[in-house]
């Protein structure tokens, strides 16, 4: 169960970090 946490955890965040990268990008 935890090990499906993590996993959905790292691939939001991973989410978060490209969405944020793009905006830097984008400004």
């Amino acid at each position: 169960m935890s090990e499906e946490i993590l996993e959905n955890t790292s691939e939001e965040i991973a989410d978060e970090t490209a969405e944020d990268q793009e905006e830097i990008v984008a400004s």
